[in-house]
C-alpha cells in the first residue's frame, strides 16, 4: 500500500515538472491564466530572496528552499509543501540545483476572505456542538 502511495506521489511530481519546464524555459516567475496560481522556475546562487508573502499554499517540484520567517529557518524540499494562512515577511534561498535541474515549484494565492469565513465556522478545539449552544 505505501510504496502504490509513493508511485503516485512520484508520478504526480514528474507530470508536474514536465509541465512546469515546458512553460517556463528560463527562470522566471509567472503567474498563470488560473487566477493565483504562479509558476516558478530558479536557478539562482544561494542569495537571498526577500518578500512579504499572502497567505498561499505551495509545492516543491524538484530543488529545495530554504526559508527564514522570523527567527526560524524552514527547509522545503521536494514533494514537500507549505501552507501559509497570514502575511508573512520572509527570506528565502535555493539549494539542491543543477544546470538543468532548476528549483521548481507552483503556488497558489489563498483567498482571505475564504479564510475568515472557514476559521470563524470552526469550533476551538475538544468542544462538542452541545457546548457551543
Amino acid at each position: 500500500m505505501a510504496s502504490s502511495a509513493l508511485s503516485i506521489k512520484e508520478d504526480i511530481l514528474a507530470a508536474l515538472k514536465d509541465i512546469l519546464m515546458r512553460h517556463l524555459p528560463a527562470p522566471e516567475i509567472r503567474p498563470s491564466p488560473i487566477d493565483g496560481l504562479v509558476l516558478v522556475r530558479r536557478e539562482d546562487p544561494p542569495a537571498s530572496d526577500r518578500c512579504f508573502e499572502k497567505p498561499l499554499t505551495a509545492i516543491i517540484v524538484q530543488g529545495g528552499k530554504r526559508s527564514l520567517i522570523g527567527s526560524q529557518e524552514f527547509v522545503f524540499r521536494r514533494g514537500q509543501f507549505l501552507v501559509s494562512g497570514i502575511d508573512m515577511p520572509s527570506s528565502s534561498s535555493f539549494f539542491d540545483t543543477a544546470p538543468g535541474q532548476p528549483f521548481l515549484s507552483l503556488f497558489f494565492y489563498l483567498d482571505r476572505q475564504i479564510l475568515t469565513d472557514l476559521m470563524l465556522r470552526m469550533r476551538p478545539a475538544g468542544k462538542t456542538p452541545q457546548e457551543d449552544g
